[in-house]
Formats: structure tokens, C-alpha cells, sequence
């Protein structure tokens, strides 16, 4: 007898943690109560995710550019030197002219250098931010992997005989389908909500 009521009061404890513990917090979840943290989460990942967007864009935009480049569309007077005529009383003229194409020359391949080294950067700081994103995206897969994990080694098989030291859970799904398990009362809470 008093085994009966041990076990009437082990089902009622666990019916009322399966209550606390799964049933309120899937209706809060269905409300409008929103955890906090996830929320920040998601907003820093949706900010990375547009930074990243917009490096992508930039870096379209300097292909782009490279391209007009590549076909000489752009910048091409810029390229193509300039040849004056010497007379022969204009010989430091000259000189000075020269001096100051070989300057305009040099700023001008200066310019490209720099902005060669500034795609370069926008391109691995691109391919840094993609592998982030991946590796983001792998770490969350991992850890769902392993919440699973975890419930299947906690959900033990139900012991096959009945007796004084195990008690039955019954769960009547909205279809119609019974649930029927039998756990052992020295089972952790654990086992039964893993159930």
C-alpha cells in the first residue's frame, strides 16, 4: 500500500515538473514573450550578415572599376604621355616639362598602387568574414548535434517488467494516440522530461 502511494505521488510530482518544465514554456514560447538574449543574438547576427553585405557590394563595385581599367575605358588620358615639340630655345622648358610628366607618372602609378592594395584588403577581409559566416554556421550545427545527442543517451529504455519500483506515465496526444512509458522510481527528473 504504501508502495502505491509512493508511486501515485512520484507520477503526480513528475506530471506537474512535465508541466513546469514543458508545457508553460512552449505556450510562453508561442506568445509574445521573446528571450532577450536570443533577441540580441539574432540582431548581431543580422548586423555581421549586412556588414558583410555591404563589403561584398564594395568589392563588386572595385571589380567593377578593375574591369573599365583592364578594357582602358577609364583613366586612359591619364595613361597616354604627352609629347611636345623642343625648339631649341625652349630646352629647359622642356626639361621641366618632362620632369613634370615623369611626376605626373609617378603619382598616377602611386594612385593604382594604393588602390590595388586597397581591393586586395576589401577581398581578404571579404573572404575572412565568408569563413566566419561558415564557421558560425558549422559551431550551431555542432551544437544542435550535440543537444541531441545528449537526449538520446539520457532517454533510457523503459524497464520491460512492472512492479512496486516502477510507476507509468500515460500521455494522450491530440490525435488520439496513447503514450505509454514506465520508468523506474530511482529514474532522474531528467529521463522523464527527456522523454
Amino acid at each position: 500500500m504504501l508502495g502505491k502511494i509512493i508511486a501515485a505521488i512520484y507520477v503526480l510530482v513528475l506530471l506537474i515538473l512535465f508541466i513546469f518544465e514543458v508545457i508553460l514554456p512552449w505556450k510562453r514560447r508561442q506568445g509574445t514573450t521573446v528571450n532577450h538574449k536570443q533577441k540580441e543574438k539574432e540582431q548581431n547576427e543580422s548586423n555581421k550578415k549586412e556588414r558583410i553585405r555591404q563589403r561584398i557590394k564594395k568589392l563588386e563595385k572595385i571589380k567593377e572599376y578593375e574591369r573599365l581599367l583592364a578594357t582602358g575605358e577609364a583613366g586612359s588620358q591619364l595613361i597616354n604621355p604627352v609629347y611636345v615639340e623642343s625648339d631649341s630655345e625652349n630646352d629647359d622648358s622642356d626639361s621641366e616639362q618632362e620632369s613634370s610628366t615623369t611626376t605626373q607618372i609617378i603619382k598616377q602609378q602611386n594612385r593604382e598602387y594604393r588602390e590595388s592594395l586597397k581591393v586586395d584588403r576589401i577581398k581578404e577581409q571579404t573572404k575572412r568574414d565568408q569563413l566566419e559566416m561558415e564557421k558560425l554556421k558549422e559551431d550551431k550545427r555542432k551544437k544542435r548535434l550535440d543537444q541531441l545527442k545528449l537526449k538520446f543517451k539520457n532517454m533510457e529504455t523503459s524497464p520491460k517488467v512492472g512492479g512496486p519500483l516502477t510507476s507509468n506515465i500515460q500521455i494522450k496526444l491530440p490525435n488520439g494516440q496513447k503514450i505509454i512509458r514506465k520508468f523506474l522510481i530511482t529514474d532522474t527528473i531528467q529521463v522523464t522530461i527527456s522523454f
